[in-house]
């Protein structure tokens, strides 16, 4: 008899083992589900427009420090193919400023950099971005009389 109510006080301590471990994995897997983006499968998390938006970089140029690198504030993954769009502004600029802008892009698996002119105002563009993932940056120099212009760009 001593035999059976041990064996049997085992097979019970083995059962509340598995019962206990068998509750916080369903329990564990249930916080993670709970966890997951409220969205549903399929359903956009941003428009595109929402998506350029929250793409963005600023800086302020001074006059004479050589070309300044503004990195934007998250990365994009590509696809072959994929062409990234820059847009941005001279903030404070005017007649007496002129900025030099230049935007990241990719050929390959190599960086290249392309030229979108001077302005006192607006730049714009479309780079090859092909399949990487990177984040986009521009690299701006002052080669006007302004001694501080402020430059925003969205991505």
């Amino acid at each position: 008899m001593h035999l059976c109510v041990g064996k049997n006080r085992r097979v019970a301590i083995m059962i509340s083992a598995l019962m206990i471990a068998a509750s916080s994995l369903t329990q564990g897997a249930a916080s993670t589900a709970r966890a997951a983006s409220p969205t549903s499968v399929g359903t956009p998390v941003k428009s595109a427009a929402a998506a350029m938006e929250a793409c963005r970089g600023e800086g302020s140029v001074p006059l004479g420090a050589g070309w300044i690198h503004i990195r934007a504030n998250i990365s994009v993954a590509g696809y072959p193919g994929y062409r990234q769009h820059y847009q941005g502004f001279v903030s404070n600029g005017g007649d007496a400023t002129s900025i030099a802008v230049q935007v990241k892009g990719w050929e390959g698996s190599q960086v290249k950099w392309y030229g979108l002119g001077a302005t006192d105002n607006k730049f714009e563009g479309f780079v090859s971005w092909g399949y990487s993932l990177a984040t986009p940056e521009i690299r701006v120099l002052n080669t006007g009389f302004k001694f501080d212009p402020f430059v925003r760009f969205n991505c």
